[in-house]
């Protein structure tokens, strides 16, 4: 098999994200290799064992060889880097591939501030290599057909004349939990805000259908809410973006708790019968609270078993001497 068949190799920043799962679906779709990625884990948030076994941890790979050293040689070398990390590393990690000579494709934005593309561009020219971002709207079928229909009311409009102008609402309005303030995508410096973290993808849409754009304008620029007008060649545009639950039209029915299954720690009395398979997770970490506590386990609070979302997800807490009995002490 000649080298020309056997693929590209490929490299990932950002293997924890959201759509890292689906730049690696691609890369195997296509019948490319994946032959290092990067993922940063915490002691706090740590990643699925399945995913820590798939990847490579700060892979020779990424790092540019020294002036001196001797080229690579071409089976293993570095061809493409699939970048998925935060916006606000997407201008760093660019140039990271462009400087151990690979091809960079990145997830929108490319950048958050808009004169770091020239930067990019003079990369581009410098190292002879194009930037690539992802597209995904743009090969979308139902998007596809839909921008057929609109070239074709273009091209047969009655004498000759332009088309008229189509008047555009874009509504867009999803909610989002506490986490998503308190992460990078929370804080406009990292994310850029709503209109280049969320709206970014939409815009680059309605420029493919309608045109480019000629006059931008915003009207109210919140934390949770961005709104403003976008006149395109083709089309006005009205926009609002929001993550506030309150912009739904109906609001949000709040979501199940899974069953839980009892715990072998379970408390087990003639007052109190078996827990039944169904019980609540709140629940069964109050069993398991009560068994602790009578065996004098100080490493378990009973503020931490009452935590809605289990007691490993609780700030852990030391319990006074009052509240359980001393090691090695009678019980009770």
């Amino acid at each position: 098999m000649s080298a020309a068949n056997q693929g590209h190799n490929f490299a990932l920043i950002g293997a924890a994200g959201f759509v890292a799962p689906r730049h690696m679906k691609a890369i195997q779709d296509t019948g490319n290799r994946l032959v290092a990625a990067t993922i940063r884990t915490t002691r706090r948030h740590p990643r699925p064992l399945r995913l820590r076994r798939a990847v490579l941890h700060r892979d020779r790979a990424l790092r540019p060889p020294p002036r001196e050293a001797a080229p690579r040689p071409e089976a293993g070398r570095v061809e493409y880097v699939s970048i998925c990390s935060p916006n606000y590393l997407h201008d760093a990690h660019v140039r990271l591939a462009l400087r151990i000579g690979a091809t960079p494709i990145c997830e929108k934005p490319l950048v958050i501030n808009p004169w770091n593309i020239d930067a990019l561009q003079e990369l581009e020219r410098e190292h002879g290599r194009r930037i690539f971002t992802v597209l995904q709207l743009r090969v979308h079928p139902a998007l596809v057909a839909l921008k057929a229909e609109l070239e074709r009311q273009r091209t047969s409009a009655a004498g000759g004349a332009p088309a008229a102008r189509k008047q555009v609402v874009l509504t867009y309005v999803t909610t989002r939990g506490l986490w998503y303030g308190v992460s990078w995508k929370g804080s406009e410096e990292r994310s850029g805000g709503l209109a280049t973290n969320i709206g970014v993808h939409f815009f680059d849409l309605l420029m493919w259908l309608f045109g480019p754009a000629d006059q931008c304008q915003v009207h109210l620029r919140e934390a949770r809410r961005m709104a403003g007008y976008l006149s395109l060649a083709h089309a006005e545009v009205r926009w609002l973006l929001s993550i506030d639950a309150a912009d739904l039209p109906t609001p949000p029915e709040p979501a199940a708790r899974p069953p839980f299954a009892p715990s072998p720690w379970t408390a087990r009395s003639s007052s109190s019968p078996r827990a039944s398979p169904t019980c609540t997770l709140a629940s069964t970490n109050r069993c398991c609270s009560q068994r602790l506590w009578r065996r004098g386990r100080p490493a378990v609070d009973r503020a931490r078993a009452s935590h809605p979302y289990g007691s490993r997800h609780a700030p852990a807490r030391r319990a006074s001497p009052a509240t359980f009995p001393r090691q090695g002490a009678a019980r009770p």
